[in-house]
């Protein structure tokens, strides 16, 4: 009977420690993507105007955060 209580303070704890950790993820995942939709619909853009390199790094920036 004293191990129910300890078990669900503990999963409690680690329960809201995920659904951060989750949704940090997710919200890095979704600018990730973001990015990656708007650089490859304005891929001729970005061609005409030689900005291949910068937009390279930037997706290499926002990777990382994952």
């Amino acid at each position: 009977m004293i191990v129910t209580p300890i078990l669900i303070i503990t999963v409690r704890k680690y329960a809201k420690r995920l659904k951060r950790s989750g949704k940090q993820r997710q919200e890095a995942l979704d600018s990730l993507n973001s990015k990656l939709q708007e650089t490859l619909s304005g891929i001729r853009v970005i061609r005409a105007f030689a900005t291949e390199k910068h937009e390279i790094n930037d997706f290499k920036k926002k990777k990382t955060l994952i």
